[in-house]
């Protein structure tokens, strides 16, 4: 299913992850992020980062095209995701280092 996301009216922000780890707990973060790393890595490309959806625990893909154009950010690497939270109208750019085995 495909829905209009509209970023260009949202903001930047740093504090969505360590909000929702707070409020949900480090285990379950952690779980949202590899399901997120899933999606992107059996249905996305190159082309594509994944949203996690802070609000209702859903996982869409974006393209770095469209983040680009709604958002300025220009991100195409991989290994990261976008987190959203729509009541907030906010977002952030996590990175997963797979290393650490943690995401930042």
């Amino acid at each position: 299913m495909k829905t209009k996301l509209d970023l260009s009216t949202c903001k930047p922000t740093n504090n969505l992850w360590s909000d929702f780890v707070k409020t949900f707990g480090i285990e379950k973060a952690h779980q949202a992020v590899r399901e997120a790393i899933n999606l992107q890595r059996m249905q996305g490309d190159l082309y594509s980062l994944p949203i996690f959806f802070i609000s209702t625990g859903g996982i869409a893909l974006i393209s770095f095209e469209t983040l680009k154009k709604q958002t300025g950010l220009n991100l195409e690497t991989s290994n990261k995701i976008l987190l959203y939270c729509h009541k907030r109208k906010s977002y952030q750019v996590i990175h997963e280092l797979k290393s650490l085995n943690r995401t930042i």
